[in-house]
């Protein structure tokens, strides 16, 4: 029965494909199945340049405890939730696929999980014979796992901390099974980034084609500039994301006095998050894993600096280039000593964020890029990355110094701050004395660590001049 009706939308699917590429019409593109909330921004960024594109996702709900993903943002649901999808979504969704799809851009998520290599190579194949070019992307675990390579912070390592019921280990029998398969099958493998590239068997274009809704995202009319700085932290996995050097860091700058206000965003709604990250001064997002992802994205096209941990591509390779400050637990304390005390730093980053966003990861941008790969695959066309906005010849590469002190770390012009930031260094490094009341009023960094995690919709507020308190996604 299965077999059968497979087989049929295999066939009708291939008499409608093949009509219209004769009839010369666009592609139809479906991104899926696996519900990350960057689907609904991939479709709005094809469907910007004039192409077709859906969303389809076996379930929409990756969380039972708060809605990091729900129906609304997919065009096309096949269940509710992950706990709730059966054996039957499977085969339904890929009858949807024969059908109605000529390009399908996805992750390494098969249609099946688990040791299902040879299935699920059945499955790929049947969707190349019929004429479904295959366009796939790794987003993180679907191709990560703790392998014996350690990079600089060992962030797989870290991940297994946050996850320990979790092996990571074991988990590689799957993933590699995975790569395997849409290595062999896939039109075009897209890198990502160095964090997750060594995990891959192929790297045919490298780039991130991480869309992100700038129209939607827009910045306040102005600086924040609250008093204090307001430092935003989003921790959903507190060891990879390098939550406790911040902490420590913020440790630092409290004992010589410097002002600041720290949230912690953890299980709150997306809309409630994104209107948080709107009121911040300075977003601090990772400094584990060596690359950035959609919230600093999404952060820099609020206008607001990020502070994240880049690895050797993100500053070689230009195509990664965009003003995020280069920060990890060695220079952190020295960073946010900087852009706590220095507003006119923040406000030029915040800027030059914004706008690099809109040029080169924006709707129409990464539209554009999509574009000419599915004219490529669809047209045979050539594929002329070069003329796209994001592959723009006039990116540079970064500076690898991790000195905040020097100019070349900076990735906007500092000339005319030199003096400030020297200034600012020097409060961080001098000698200090901590009197004995100067907590007395404050938190140390094991209270900043008492936050409530399991209440839905709760941010956590602190500061260097009063006590840990909830708050529900206002700023206090």
């Amino acid at each position: 029965m299965v077999a059968a009706c497979i087989g049929c939308c295999a066939c009708l699917g291939w008499i409608v494909r093949w009509s219209r590429w004769v009839l010369r019409r666009p592609p139809r593109v479906t991104h899926g199945i696996c519900p990350l909330h960057s689907l609904r921004e991939s479709v709005l960024a094809d469907r910007s340049v004039g192409g077709l594109a859906r969303s389809v996702v076996l379930y929409a709900r990756q969380l039972n405890t708060y809605d990091l993903t729900t129906e609304e943002e997919f065009d096309v649901v096949f269940s509710r939730s992950a706990i709730e999808a059966t054996g039957t979504h499977w085969w339904r969704s890929l009858c949807y696929f024969l059908l109605n799809t000529d390009i399908w851009s996805t992750t390494f998520r098969p249609f099946l999980l688990g040791r299902h290599e040879r299935a699920n190579a059945l499955i790929l194949r049947l969707m190349k014979a019929v004429g479904i070019r295959i366009v796939v992307y790794p987003y993180g675990t679907d191709v990560a796992w703790r392998d014996k390579i350690r990079d600089r912070f060992d962030f797989m390592g870290e991940l297994q901390l946050d996850y320990p019921d979790w092996d990571l280990e074991e988990w590689g029998n799957s993933t590699r099974a995975n790569v395997r398969v849409f290595s062999k099958f896939a039109d075009i493998v897209i890198g990502t980034d160095g964090s997750l590239r060594r995990f891959l068997l192929r790297n045919d274009i490298y780039c991130k084609t991480i869309p992100v809704d700038t129209h939607s995202l827009t910045p306040l009319a102005g600086p924040a500039n609250n008093n204090p700085p307001v430092i935003v932290h989003a921790p959903n996995h507190r060891n990879i994301k390098g939550t406790q050097f911040l902490l420590d860091s913020l440790d630092d700058l409290r004992r010589v006095g410097i002002p600041f206000e720290l949230r912690l965003v953890e299980k709150v709604r997306r809309t409630d998050a994104i209107e948080i990250y709107r009121q911040a001064d300075i977003i601090a997002d990772q400094f584990v894993m060596g690359a950035y992802g959609v919230f600093a994205l999404e952060c820099l096209a609020l206008g607001k600096p990020v502070l994240t941990y880049l690895d050797h591509d993100h500053l070689s390779i230009p195509v990664f280039n965009l003003p995020i400050v280069n920060t990890n637990k060695f220079n952190l304390s020295r960073v946010l000593a900087i852009l706590l005390q220095i507003p006119e730093l923040r406000s030029r980053l915040g800027a030059a964020g914004r706008a690099a966003v809109v040029k080169y990861q924006s709707l129409e941008a990464i539209g554009e890029l999509n574009k000419v790969i599915y004219d490529h695959l669809w047209w045979h066309k050539p594929l002329a990355l070069e003329n796209t906005a994001h592959f723009d010849s006039r990116r540079t590469t970064r500076s690898f110094t991790e000195d905040p002190g020097s100019e070349d770390f900076w990735p906007v012009a500092v000339g005319d701050l030199m003096q400030n930031i020297s200034e600012a260094l020097l409060k961080i490094q001098s000698p200090y004395v901590e009197s004995s009341n100067f907590l007395g009023a404050g938190i140390s960094s094991e209270s900043l660590t008492h936050e409530s995690h399991g209440e839905p919709g709760i941010t956590t507020t602190a500061s260097a001049s009063r006590p840990l308190v909830p708050s529900v996604g206002t700023n206090q």
